[in-house]
């Protein structure tokens, strides 16, 4: 996937406009047909959509993304709380998940579905990383 020539030249102007950053966990790599769908959080009140999806506002922190380049590669790091048992019958099911496909987007707001400028391309270079444990 390559960062397309709209997004390259919206990124680069005085005013982008928001970013925003997506989560999809997918368990088929752990030959599950369940994937979720998870933001931080609401844009201007309502849960965002991007490419027919609804992400769900959750209470995650994501950290250890960024690579300089050289050195070791990044060990990112995802902390989802488990409100209203959202995942619990997943990591029970899923062996705490191990294994399964963690794919974060980062767009801009006025891509997003419903938007006069919707994209379902126009996304910067998604990082895709498989779950290897559960720390808590």
């Amino acid at each position: 996937m390559t960062l397309s020539a709209t997004l390259s030249a919206d990124a680069q102007s005085l005013a982008p406009g928001d970013v925003v950053v997506l989560f999809d966990i997918d368990t088929s790599p752990l030959g599950g047909s369940d994937t979720w769908y998870l933001c931080a959080g609401t844009i201007n009140g309502a849960m965002p959509a991007w490419r027919g999806h609804t992400y769900t506002p959750f209470p995650l922190e994501a950290s250890g993304f960024e690579w300089a380049g050289r050195g070791a590669l990044p060990k990112p790091k995802l902390t989802v709380g488990n409100v209203a048992g959202l995942l619990l019958p997943a990591v029970i099911q899923y062996n705490d998940l191990v294994g399964a496909k963690v794919t974060r987007w980062k767009t801009l707001a006025k891509y997003l579905d419903g938007q006069p400028n919707a994209d379902p391309n126009s996304c910067f270079i998604p990082d895709i990383y498989f779950i290897d444990r559960k720390s808590q």
